[in-house]
């Protein structure tokens, strides 16, 4: 059955950095004056990134003005290619989408800030669905969403595998993307992120 959905992950795949919240987060509330301990700041963002609060609570628990948030987005980077790809993908299949574990407000400056909405067409936050990946209830609550569209019609890409082995057991063609990290992992390697849609047909199932 032919692909009519594309689903992207964000943090490893649209984003270059594959952790934000070690890579980014915490450098940028140290750099900017707090102290507080790193086990905190993982809780409050993961309880942020479930929708239990707001962003401009976030900062203020972690001890920072709520107006520095628009500085935080500024330090993220996209993947290499990632907007020829795109180009490439909107050609390709009915709707790009994306699923990310991301608190909601961040995900919405950070699509406006690198203008993607003109080629990702719905965004599925797990700030917005109060669930993360790898959690089965996300992908449900995705395929709830896209209504008509069955999982075999879906490719899923993510860089992470433990977020791919339940959307494979639900029936979507998996892909894991590594592009944005140094070790090479044989026969689950995708090293170049524009290079993926000339070879999709030959990566479903990855996951075994």
């Amino acid at each position: 059955m032919k692909t009519k959905y594309l689903i992207l992950d964000a943090m490893g795949v649209i984003y270059k950095n594959c952790d934000d919240v070690e890579d980014l987060l915490i450098p940028f509330i140290r750099a900017n004056g707090s102290n507080i301990a790193k086990e905190k700041i993982n809780d409050y963002y993961k309880k942020a990134s479930l929708g239990k609060f707001s962003s401009k609570l976030f900062w203020e628990y972690v001890g920072l003005n709520p107006k520095i948030e628009n500085e935080y987005i500024t330090n993220f980077l996209l993947t290499k290619g990632i907007v020829k790809f795109l180009k490439k993908a909107v050609k390709k299949f009915e709707k790009i989408i994306c699923l990310s574990n991301d608190v909601s407000e961040w995900s919405i400056k950070l699509r406006k800030y690198f203008n993607l909405s003109r080629y990702i067409e719905e965004w599925y936050i797990s700030g917005d669905l109060k669930c993360r990946k790898p959690s089965i209830d996300i992908y449900y609550k995705l395929l709830s969403g896209l209504k008509e569209i069955k999982p075999n019609e879906i490719t899923f890409i993510d860089d992470k595998e433990d977020n791919l082995i339940p959307a494979k057991d639900i029936g979507f063609n998996v892909v894991l993307f590594r592009g944005n990290y140094n070790e090479l992992e044989k026969n689950k390697t995708i090293k170049k992120i524009d290079c993926v849609i000339d070879e999709l047909d030959n990566l479903f199932s990855i996951i075994k």
